[in-house]
């Protein structure tokens, strides 16, 4: 089997006799990191492994536990026997002399989990979701271009000015000007005082009513959430 390829999702366990220096690894690490079942487990070969930029931290926490009795856990990237980088979850606990939190440790055990596909799937859905706000994104950008004159780039920042303003989401910013920009309440001759109208109402819900009103004399346009 491919090294490294079915790690998604598995326990990998291991048991660390500290006194030793002995380890114990399941065939589901030794199969991650590319470590054949006649080769010995060692501390510096599961270190190596560690990504660069977590290697200080993750030795942190490893010295500790094999001093310290008690439970631990951390995440940290992990280059597989591929040299592909993956991110997992170690969690275990070290074993002490004794019933006191002082004693000396003298087992850690515990696992490892990869959760890389469990963070990509979480990210993807994270693009989907913005991918379904970038039409009306990209709309209200352009209103704001031709309104204003301005670049794109410009146009995004007035919407993210206006989403830290209103405390509301950018997507969500975009979504209430579209809207608006074919309500009759914001009707003008002039497309540029239509989109200061419809910026003033922002933090208002997404119908905004004039009960029965002309568009200037509409108080939510006349007094509401007019920039200061």
């Amino acid at each position: 089997m491919t090294p490294g390829t079915n790690s998604h999702g598995t326990a990998m366990t291991f048991d660390f006799h500290v006194d030793e220096q002995r380890w114990y690894w399941s065939p589901s690490l030794r199969e991650l990191l590319a470590v054949a079942p006649d080769e010995p487990a060692t501390t510096a070969r599961l270190f190596d492994h560690v990504a660069p930029e977590d290697l200080q931290a993750t030795w942190a926490v490893f010295h500790e536990v094999t001093r310290r009795p008690g439970a631990f856990s951390l995440t940290f990237g992990l280059r597989d026997g591929q040299a592909r980088l993956r991110r997992v979850v170690m969690a275990g606990q070290g074993v002490g002399e004794g019933d006191g939190p002082d004693g000396a440790v003298r087992e850690v055990s515990g696992f490892l989990v990869d959760i890389t596909e469990t963070l990509r799937a979480s990210e993807q859905h994270a693009v989907e979701a913005s991918s379904r706000h970038r039409a009306a994104i990209e709309q209200a950008k352009g209103a704001l271009m031709l309104s204003f004159g301005i670049s794109a780039e410009a146009a995004f920042e007035v919407l993210r000015a206006e989403s830290n303003r209103h405390n509301i989401k950018v997507a969500v910013v975009a979504q209430r000007i579209t809207a608006r920009l074919s309500d009759p309440v914001f009707a003008r001759k002039d497309p540029l005082r239509s989109l200061l109208d419809i910026l003033k109402t922002l933090a208002l819900p997404e119908r905004v009513t004039c009960s029965g009103a002309e568009p200037p004399e509409c108080p939510a346009l006349r007094d509401g959430e007019a920039a200061g």
